[in-house]
């Protein structure tokens, strides 16, 4: 085996992308490159859901959606909404609601 076949072996090894796999909430499943933000997952969704979304889950824990997820993960996106607490037990502690004052103004 020659250098060059091997330098030649090693940079098509090395600049191979390694993919993960994205399970969703409803248990799809979507393989994206490793270093893929929550953000760009929300932008190969849709755009709508781009501009909406606000942290995200993975594994179970809230992420900033630029934080790379660089292994096979759960995720769930979180878009905007309004928490409150309510004042009657029977309704329990928190209830979200669609808030409009989350959408953008054009």
């Amino acid at each position: 085996i020659n250098a060059e076949y091997m330098g030649n072996l090693l940079l098509r090894f090395y600049s191979e992308q390694i993919m993960i796999k994205i399970t969703f909430p409803d248990n799809s499943v979507k393989e994206y490159a490793e270093g893929t933000t929550a953000m760009q997952i929300a932008e190969s969704i849709s755009s709508r859901l781009a501009q909406e979304v606000l942290a995200a889950s993975v594994n179970g824990e809230i992420w900033d959606l630029s934080r790379p997820i660089n292994q096979d993960a759960a995720v769930k996106l979180f878009k905007c909404c309004l928490l409150y607490t309510s004042p009657s037990p029977r309704d329990g502690l928190l209830t979200r609601m669609p808030s409009s004052a989350c959408k953008k103004k054009k």
